[in-house]
């Protein structure tokens, strides 16, 4: 998982855990991830899901084992891994729009990609898949 990816996923789960976070809680995790604190928000939320019994969007699991994969080898691999299998998957074949989907302000702090560097991601995918 890139930086870019790594961050998409800590904005994604910071909006799924939206419904049972407090607000300062909320507000301390975005501080977090925008100063560039990726693999310490996210940890915190996946410890928050597990803690709350949450479950996480089906959408979301690719990028979680992406993320732990990213840690194969190293000291933090085990433990990782041992949480994200505590982690509930919700049991629907399309996950609910995110909690601050009809909130413009929450909306605006959601990262997404411009046309032209989803062109680039994609051509880029296409290059390193047609050089395997």
């Amino acid at each position: 998982m890139n930086t870019v990816d790594e961050n998409e996923f800590a904005w994604a789960l910071l909006g799924s855990a939206k419904p049972f976070l407090a607000d300062a809680v909320n507000s301390c995790l975005c501080v977090k991830i925008g100063a560039g604190e990726q693999n310490v928000a996210i940890r915190e939320l996946l410890e928050r899901f597990v803690g709350n019994g949450a479950t996480l969007p089906p959408a979301l699991v690719a990028s979680l084992w992406a993320w732990i994969n990213g840690f194969v080898g190293s000291d933090e691999e085990t433990a990782l891994r041992d949480l994200a299998v505590r982690i509930r998957v919700a049991q629907t074949s399309h996950p609910s729009p995110p909690a601050h989907q009809d909130d413009p302000e929450v909306a605006q702090l959601i990262p997404r990609r411009s046309e032209r560097a989803e062109r680039k991601h994609v051509q880029f995918a296409a290059a390193v898949n047609h050089s395997l």
